[in-house]
C-alpha cells in the first residue's frame, strides 16, 4: 500500500566513498518509494560527477550534484542547500544509510500534520547498526522484517537515546530556528546541538515506538573527528547552544 506523503520532502546529502555507500543510498530510496508517494532530493558532493548515482536513481528522485574537492564533507551546508530546493510544508533530514519501518514514518508525519508538534524523530531513540552479514541478506529482498527479526544480533553504537539519522520538521520551524548551523564542519555533535536548540526554542517533538536501522559501510575521514581542533570547536558550539536563551538563538 502506497501512503501519500506528498507534503514531505526527504533531503538526502551524500558523498559516495564506497560501493557499500552507493548500495545503501539506493536501498534507502527504494524503501521510501516502495511505501510512499513523496518527494526525494539527493545531493551528491564530490570532486567530479561520474553520473553513476544519477543514472541509478529512479527518475522521480531529484538529483543535485555539487563539485567539492574538500575531503571533509560539509553536511550541514548541504542540508541547507537541499532545503532551499524543497517547497513542501514538511521536510525530512535523512541519512543515506537509513531504513525505518514505514508505519513509524507515517505516525511521525501525522503528528506534524496535527500541528501538535514541530519535530518528529521516527524512532524511539534506538539506532541499530546493521552488520555486513545481515545487510547482505537484506539487500537480496529489501524486506524490513529481516532487520526486525535480527535485532538481537545488532548493537547500539551510540546507546538507546539517539537523535540522528532521520527526522521530520515543519519547514516553518526549520527556518525560524535558523536552519542548520554550518559552523559544524565534518563529523560532530550537530544532531545533539540541533535537538538542544529546538528544546530551547520550545519546539514540541514526537517519537513513535520502534527502531532505526543503519546499514553498515566503511568509514573514512568523515566518520570521526578529523583533528583535535575540530572536536574542541564542535564541543564549544554545543555548549554555547546549551547555555543560550531563545532570543539569542
Amino acid at each position: 500500500m502506497i501512503t501519500d506523503l506528498s507534503d514531505v520532502t526527504f533531503l538526502i546529502p551524500i558523498r559516495i566513498d564506497s560501493i557499500a555507500r552507493l548500495e545503501n543510498v539506493l536501498a534507502s530510496v527504494k524503501h521510501l518509494l516502495a511505501h510512499f508517494n513523496t518527494n526525494i532530493i539527493v545531493l551528491e558532493a564530490n570532486r567530479y560527477n561520474n553520473n553513476i548515482l544519477k543514472s541509478l536513481l529512479p527518475s522521480v528522485v531529484e538529483y543535485i550534484f555539487v563539485g567539492d574537492w574538500d575531503p571533509i564533507f560539509h553536511r550541514t551546508k548541504y542540508i541547507n542547500m537541499l532545503f532551499s530546493a524543497s517547497d513542501t510544508p514538511i521536510v525530512s533530514i535523512w541519512d543515506a544509510d537509513i531504513i525505518i519501518p514505514a508505519h513509524q514514518l507515517i505516525e511521525s508525519v501525522e503528528a506534524l500534520r496535527s500541528r501538535n508538534f514541530e519535530v518528529a524523530f521516527p524512532y524511539d531513540g534506538s539506532s541499530f547498526d546493521v552488520s555486513e552479514a545481515i545487510r547482505d541478506v537484506y539487500m537480496e529482498s529489501f524486506d524490513v522484517a529481516i532487520l526486525e527479526n535480527n535485532i538481537s544480533k545488532m548493537y547500539l553504537p551510540f546507546g538507546s537515546h539517539t537523535c540522528g539519522g532521520a527526522l521530520f520538521i515543519t519547514s516553518r520551524a526549520f527556518v525560524n530556528s535558523g536552519k542548520e548551523d554550518e559552523r559544524f564542519y565534518g563529523w560532530g555533535p550537530e544532531d545533539w546541538n540541533r535537538l538542544r536548540k529546538w528544546e530551547v526554542l520550545g519546539y514540541r517533538s514526537y517519537r513513535p515506538k520502534g527502531p532505526l536501522f543503519h546499514l553498515s559501510h566503511p568509514r573514512d575521514v568523515n566518520g570521526h573527528y578529523s583533528w583535535d581542533g575540530q572536536k574542541a570547536y564542535s564541543s564549544f558550539i554545543l555548549e554555547q547552544t546549551r547555555n543560550s536563551l531563545p532570543e539569542e538563538l
